[in-house]
């Protein structure tokens, strides 16, 4: 009686430390997992496995982790007793269909439990066979359960001999698939916000702050292998349109598929980024040949050929890429990306679905812009804008009928800068604006001045760019400097380009209306330029076409331009336009044109573009003959 009653005594006391070192265990593994991130996760999961494996005495433990996107599961942790050989390096991705009596276990009874691998059901052979190769005895395996899905699972194996699995065996299976399932949890949460941090959340492609990353680490590695990376800077074009026209959802559709088609024409190691708005940036990294950047940028470029499905129709779309080189164009992230958005612009110039490599020649143009745009700023208050003057005349008497109003920009340290080069920049920087506003002021300013001397039959022609013509309230201002200069409306005349008036914008046409309405007459400049039809503008208010200088100075060359300029004239004339040829420079020009009853013209044959003081002594001289006569 008396050994019994010891023997109950030690055998509580046995189970006691075995509590103890349970919870002690149990609490030790919790601790450590409080602290777990993605970069600790490996080395507490292999932790807690060698635990278990301690504590219960057993050959191997492992953690299975389910891949629900490709429906397979990765081996992905393992500890082993010693002399016992790992399966880690040996089981990589198991497709989940070879393991289907095994996965519905874990679904119905959240428990796998085999004493003896020999006697499994006949609905487990490949599971059987599975565990053959690993020459397991017994096992028993609990699932990881993490937002109500299994998306791991937890075991341990008998190799040496076939295992009774008790209770507290389970038991603690269990405690320990709960304690990772809070983990997983947290790692799962991690990565959300991590992918959230450096990915586009419309098409899921690395961001600008992943893409800076990878290209600062490629950048070392080009350095010290002497390779060459690259970045694509891609835009599609008139991407506001679609989404004006089919909406901002059709428009982030046609950015998930275009996404999916430039990860297409990548290789792995590349990556495609969304900057943002209609904006990605292709980085290329570890090449030799430079040819691997024209074949790849023609490749972008072809994905364009085919159509975009949006609202169920086809849409045709086209883009414009600029290219980039570590180390040619650049040695650092922002540089290489600024040098890539430059060639991409010039890309853009040059029409659609091109591409373009940025250069030295391209770069020192920017900078020179960048320049003449800090300039552009202070040129009024410096007084360097000057309104000159070229005179409109009536070809058969050469009577001046009006003049066309130029600016002119005489730069302190370059000297006249062309037209052709800042009036793009004051467009571009919207200072078109307050610079076409101070045109408008000066050239009215003018025109009122020469009245009071007598010049009273003079029509200004000033050249109003699109921006101009959306801006709210530029119908005031115009009715604002006509009445500030007691000017009447019709020595005013406003001249588009022809692009400009074949415009759909409603806005546009709105405008054309009013400048009409208030005594405005509004002409066509640089006729025939874009091949519009004279029947497209029949119904827009114009009362002026002025043809391309391109046509009047085939005159006398081409056969063709003679034809086409006789034809405008005569179907301008039909439609009850006025028709004014610019760019007469010889006497046969003017000859022809007269015969061809053009009813004014504007050239170097007649009158070059001068400032006022000159345009005024012309004047002068005109209305004194005129009197005198």
């Amino acid at each position: 009686m008396g050994l019994n009653k010891i023997k109950i005594y030690l055998d509580k006391i046995k189970a006691k430390d075995y509590q103890i070192a349970f919870q002690k265990m149990v609490l030790d593994i919790s601790f450590n997992f409080m602290s777990l991130n993605q970069q600790n996760f490996d080395e507490n999961v292999n932790n807690l496995l060698g635990k278990i494996g301690s504590f219960f005495n057993v050959d191997r433990t492992y953690l299975f982790t389910l891949n629900n996107n490709n429906n397979t599961m990765t081996y992905s942790h393992e500890w082993c007793s010693d002399g016992i050989n790992p399966e880690v390096r040996t089981i990589e991705e198991i497709p989940l269909e070879v393991f289907p009596w095994w996965i519905d276990q874990l679904n119905k009874n959240n428990l796998v439990y085999v004493e003896d691998v020999n006697v499994m059901p006949s609905e487990a052979s490949t599971e059987q066979e599975q565990l053959y190769r690993q020459d397991v005895k017994s096992l028993v395996s609990v699932p990881i359960i993490v937002e109500e899905k299994i998306q791991a699972f937890i075991g341990i194996d008998s190799v040496t001999s076939t295992k009774k699995w008790t209770e507290e065996n389970i038991e603690l299976l269990q405690i320990m698939a709960k304690i990772l399932s809070g983990g997983i949890n947290q790692i799962n949460f991690d990565k959300k916000i991590d992918f959230m941090a450096y990915h586009d959340a419309l098409t899921g492609l690395p961001n600008r702050l992943l893409l800076i990353d990878r290209v600062n680490q490629g950048i070392i590695r080009a350095r010290s292998q002497e390779t060459l990376i690259s970045i694509m800077f891609i835009d599609i074009d008139g991407f506001k349109m679609i989404n004006d026209t089919l909406g901002h959802d059709q428009g982030d559709e046609l950015l998930k598929q275009l996404s999916i088609r430039l990860l297409s024409v990548v290789r792995k190691r590349d990556t495609v980024c969304r900057q943002g708005g209609d904006e990605f940036i292709l980085y290329l990294n570890d090449y030799k040949d430079e040819d691997n950047l024209d074949v790849i940028a023609s490749k972008v470029i072809d994905i364009f050929t085919e159509p975009f499905i949006l609202c169920g129709r086809e849409h045709f779309i086209t883009a414009s890429l600029g290219i980039s080189q570590y180390p040619i164009d650049g040695d650092d992230v922002p540089t290489l990306i600024k040098n890539a958005d430059i060639a991409m612009f010039k890309a853009k110039s040059l029409g659609n679905n091109q591409y373009y490599k940025c250069s030295n020649d391209l770069k020192n143009s920017t900078l020179e812009n960048i320049s003449l745009i800090n300039d552009l700023y202070m040129a009024i208050e410096r007084n360097e804008m000057i309104l000159y003057y070229q005179p409109q005349v009536n070809g058969s008497t050469g009577e001046i009928l009006g003049v066309e109003v130029l600016l002119r920009w005489k730069h302190p340290q370059f000297g006249f800068v062309s037209p052709f080069k800042f009036i793009p920049l004051t467009e571009k920087t919207r200072m078109i604006l307050s610079i076409g506003n101070w045109v408008l002021k000066t050239a009215c300013k003018q025109c009122k001045e020469w009245q009071e001397k007598g010049f009273k039959t003079i029509k200004f022609a000033i050249n109003f760019s699109v921006h101009q013509l959306i801006h709210p309230g530029i119908i005031e201002q115009i009715e604002d400097v006509l009445e500030e200069n007691s000017l009447e409306a019709k020595y005013l005349e406003v001249e588009i380009t022809e692009s400009t008036a074949m415009d759909t914008n409603d806005k546009i046409k709105e405008t054309f209306e009013k400048i009409k309405n208030i005594g405005v007459t509004l002409a066509i400049d640089d006729f025939g330029k874009e091949y519009s039809s004279l029947n497209r503008i029949k119904g827009l208010p114009v009362d002026k076409v002025k043809i391309d200088m391109s046509f009047v100075q085939g005159i006398g060359v081409s056969n063709k331009d003679e034809t086409i300029t006789r034809a405008i004239i005569s179907l301008a004339s039909d439609l009850g336009f006025k028709i004014i040829a610019e760019g007469v420079e010889t006497k046969e020009q003017m000859e022809f044109l007269n015969q061809c009853m053009c009813d004014q013209m504007q050239g170097y044959y007649f009158y070059k573009p001068m400032p006022a003081h000159e345009m005024e002594d012309v004047l002068a001289n005109l209305f004194k003959d005129k009197d005198t006569a």
